[in-house]
């Protein structure tokens, strides 16, 4: 998976979603991180479908997880970070429908974001 996917569509959605309802978002692979850090109330998915050893199995689970978490879209959105790229960049939003009493939160952590965090002192 090329990290920069991940990243760009996290900031997408960060800064987007402040300002646009609704959108969509791409996802390369079916890998649950990919095609988290793409999911809107849209998504679209370039998966290569064709290539031997692609696991269907994956999809199947990544789009499941986006399904169940696609209603959350129609409600308010609430970012919880700064907007940022790179590999320590931190990305957190809440979704929230009153008229569920539900939502989800959704962190997204670049490839070094846990070592600048235990660097400053942070620990889980």
């Amino acid at each position: 998976m090329l990290a920069w996917h991940s990243d760009w569509n996290q900031s997408h959605i960060a800064g987007l979603s402040l300002y646009v309802p609704l959108f969509g978002a791409c996802a390369w692979t079916p890998a649950a991180y990919e095609v988290r850090s793409a999911s809107t109330a849209g998504l679209i998915c370039q998966f290569a479908f064709l290539d031997e050893g692609f696991s269907f199995e994956n999809a199947r689970v990544a789009l499941a997880e986006a399904k169940v978490n696609q209603k959350f879209w129609y409600g308010d959105f609430y970012l919880l970070t700064s907007q940022a790229l790179g590999t320590s960049a931190l990305v957190a939003y809440q979704l929230h429908r009153s008229d569920l009493d539900a939502g989800s939160f959704s962190p997204s952590a670049g490839a070094n974001a846990l070592t600048r965090l235990s660097r400053q002192g942070c620990t889980r």
